[in-house]
């Protein structure tokens, strides 16, 4: 083998072996910081693979409602994902969760095919839009939704707050008997990639512990990463200058 297809096959494997190591270490730290939080949490490190279509899971993501009536927002609630999803031209969900009323709310990735900002649906009653949330697609991505106890529905995009999603009142909290929810999007409207974490919470979420929650899975990735990239390509270059 030459040197110069060595030093590429080393830097290839160096890379792979930190950014695995990194994506664990930051799934586990992430898993404890979600852990430590006060109330009911559902933390859960699995890790996900969706294909669409139909894809997804049934999930259970636990008793949401910290006040015992489902009929009000209480301390409000909040759902969490780690993720790195394509755009599969289509209407792409998260998560669909039945709470308050019986009522199904899907946590999206795309609201609708091309509009490029992440929503919430009400089947059979309304569609919601972050205007100022746009889908993210392709990236290791840390999102919050996050149901405020004064009703409105906050979004955090790995740790800062990109708006909310107007409504009455959003009420997603409740613990039902024989209620169906799903991970990795609705029955038919499943995403492209991975979910690596998933959390839920009985009641909203601070701004800061929000921020602590992106930041200890570290997205973006560490600059580490990036050195390495660039020492890597500087030695290569270096090495077919000198041939």
């Amino acid at each position: 083998m030459s040197t110069q297809r060595l030093l590429s096959v080393t830097c290839l494997t160096l890379f792979s072996v930190l950014w695995t190591s990194h994506s664990e270490a930051g799934i586990m730290n992430w898993y404890n910081q979600a852990k430590s939080i006060s109330g009911n949490v559902v933390a859960d490190k699995t890790g996900y693979t969706f294909n669409g279509g139909n894809s997804a899971i049934q999930y259970n993501f636990g008793d949401l409602d910290e006040d015992n009536n489902t009929t009000t927002v209480g301390a409000g609630a909040a759902f969490e994902f780690i993720y790195n999803a394509s755009n599969n031209g289509s209407s792409i969900a998260f998560a669909k969760y039945e709470g308050w009323a019986g009522e199904d709310t899907i946590l999206k990735l795309e609201q609708w095919s091309n509009t490029g900002v992440f929503g919430i649906t009400i089947p059979g009653y309304s569609d919601h839009r972050f205007p100022s949330a746009s889908s993210i697609f392709d990236a290791d991505t840390h999102v919050i939704f996050n149901n405020r106890p004064d009703g409105e529905m906050e979004i955090y995009l790995n740790g800062v707050s990109a708006g909310v999603a107007t409504r009455d009142s959003w009420i997603v909290n409740g613990d039902l008997p024989g209620q169906t929810n799903f991970l990795g999007g609705s029955p038919n409207e499943s995403l492209v990639g991975e979910i690596f974490g998933v959390g839920t919470y009985e009641r909203a979420l601070t701004s800061e512990e929000i921020g602590g929650l992106a930041r200890a899975f570290a997205v973006p990735e560490p600059s580490s990463l990036a050195m390495l990239s660039i020492g890597c390509v500087g030695l290569m270059f270096r090495r077919r200058k000198r041939a």
